[in-house]
């Protein structure tokens, strides 16, 4: 998977999820630019764009949390 040998990477679909939010979270930063951008671009598209989007992505691009439509 992805170009790596076995062994290298997650043992399972359970750490390489883990793996991926911990990635995202420390690593993904939502610019002032990003957030304009995302309103303008995505606002339209917000009920499902904002149910694939990472939380922290998701709020910090100003879009409205899903669970509460």
């Amino acid at each position: 998977m992805l170009d790596m040998l076995r062994g290298m990477g997650p043992g399972s679909m359970e750490e390489f999820d883990a793996h991926v939010k911990e990635m995202t979270r420390k690593r993904l930063v939502v610019t002032e630019e990003a957030r304009k951008l995302a309103k303008i671009l995505l606002w339209e598209m917000r009920v499902s764009m904002a149910c694939w989007l990472p939380p922290n992505s998701r709020e910090g691009s100003g879009l409205p949390d899903p669970k509460g439509w």
